[in-house]
């Protein structure tokens, strides 16, 4: 007869032994069988076993969500080591009013800000007059004014190391004997992260500029009636259509020419503005040896299906000028489905875009002198979309290069109001900018054409 005993209850958990004690073969007791018992030290009924087990389960539920929870909020309160290239906040440019107590003066080049031509400017106020707004030379910066510029006139290429492969450069060969210009390639220059990132925000920033009408300025009026003429528009116009001081044409009219006109979409960073823009001048010094100290602004620019640029040189011929671009980086965000093209007409070279492809070359030779033969044109996007990333590096550097500007006041418009800018008819087209710089005053002008 079977005797129930608590000996070693406390130790071994409330056992209850039958008769039998001997080992087996495995070297357990037989016969013992270990029950739950609650609190009061009475078994638990089936009931309150199956109670215990889902109370198991939820216990270790809500631990498990807690400690995701958690992770959750590490995550997203914790600053990352690594720039996040799809936040919203890192492309978003400090703006700046470097040279606002000279910000009339005037360079001759657009879209990297305008300098102080030093003496050349101060000689001209000086010797020549004029009723133009001028410097006052006294309230112009020392550093400004003491500022050496300095000459670069080759691009030395180097293959290099970019998140431990080797990005080897190529330079593309062309026939053309008399031609200075040299063209290189680094395939994978650009991450497939990195691209998505810029692309991410470009996006971001025409939507916020695009929710107004942008204001549009031309080349000249003989450009705007061009475009009528290819919009099949009977419209006359007059200087008196664009606003005083400008050569740009009034809100309104702006608003009408917006259904008949299309055009690339441009955004822009600097140096300096996040961490990606270190970096990557970087990179670009590194694998051309082309210096920081000569390159622009970045610029991305975003060509939808159908649109094109038509041939052009980024540096002007026939001038004396050296603030001009010696040479162009420029780096492919995407694969195009069907055309996109960046060709070399009078070299016979096209490229073609693939996402994160890297192209460089020279616009000027050794001297300073704008080679005709760097002219290129980017083909029509036939299918798909097309995006670039580019940066100009000058010859001859100037102060205010590669800084943000204080933006002229002219023409009056909102906040946040872009702008589009409609080149020289025969070789170019027009282009959305979310900044405005002051090609389109027309004392600059008037200013840049005596420099």
């Amino acid at each position: 007869m079977g005797l129930e005993s608590t000996r070693g209850s406390r130790a071994a958990g409330r056992r209850i032994a039958t008769k039998s004690s001997r080992l087996d073969k495995a070297g357990r007791r037989q016969g013992i069988i270990t029950k739950k018992t609650n609190y009061f030290n009475t078994p638990l009924t089936p009931a309150e076993i199956e109670y215990t087990e889902k109370a198991k389960v939820v216990y270790v539920g809500v631990i498990i969500c807690c400690v995701a929870v958690l992770a959750i909020l590490i995550i997203f309160f914790t600053k990352p080591t690594e720039l996040d290239y799809t936040g919203k906040d890192w492309f978003i440019p400090k703006r700046r009013s470097i040279l606002a107590m000279a910000s009339e003066v005037i360079d001759k080049k657009e879209n990297d800000g305008y300098s102080v031509s030093d003496q050349n400017l101060q000689k001209l106020d000086e010797e020549h007059g004029t009723d133009k707004p001028s410097v006052n030379w006294k309230e112009v910066p020392d550093e400004i004014k003491n500022f050496k510029s300095a000459t670069i006139n080759k691009i030395k290429m180097k293959n290099v190391y970019l998140d431990g492969k080797r990005k080897v450069y190529k330079q593309i060969k062309h026939k053309h004997n008399s031609s200075h210009v040299k063209i290189y390639t680094i395939d994978g220059f650009l991450s497939e992260k990195e691209c998505d990132g810029l692309i991410g925000a470009h996006n971001r920033f025409v939507t916020q500029f695009n929710k107004q009408d942008p204001i549009i300025c031309f080349d000249t009026i003989s450009t705007l009636r061009n475009h009528l003429k290819d919009a099949k528009l009977k419209i006359e116009v007059t200087p008196e259509d664009f606003t005083d001081g400008t050569a740009c044409v009034n809100a309104s009219f702006s608003t009408f020419l917006k259904k008949h006109i299309r055009w690339s979409y441009s955004t822009a960073f600097y140096p300096g503005e996040s961490p990606f823009a270190t970096r990557f001048a970087e990179r670009i010094e590194a694998a051309t040896g082309l210096p920081q100290s000569h390159g622009g602004k970045f610029q991305i620019t975003s060509y939808p299906t159908s649109l094109n640029y038509k041939a052009h040189t980024d540096c002007i011929t026939a001038t004396k000028e050296k603030r001009d671009r010696y040479a162009t980086v420029l780096v492919y965000l995407t694969d195009v489905l069907k055309g996109g093209y960046t060709n070399f007409t009078e070299l016979g070279v096209p490229i073609k875009p693939a996402k994160g492809k890297a192209l460089i070359w020279n616009n000027m030779d050794r001297d300073g002198n704008c080679d005709p033969t760097s002219i290129h044109a980017a083909s029509e996007v036939v299918r798909g979309y097309k995006y670039i990333i580019q940066r100009w590096y000058y010859y001859e550097n100037f102060y205010a290069l590669g800084k943000r500007l204080k933006e002229p006041e002219l023409p009056k418009r909102k906040i946040e109001q872009p702008r589009v800018s409609c080149d020289e008819y025969q070789f170019g087209s027009c282009r959305w900018y979310d900044e405005w710089n002051y090609e389109h005053l027309l004392a600059y002008r008037e200013s840049a054409t005596k420099l």
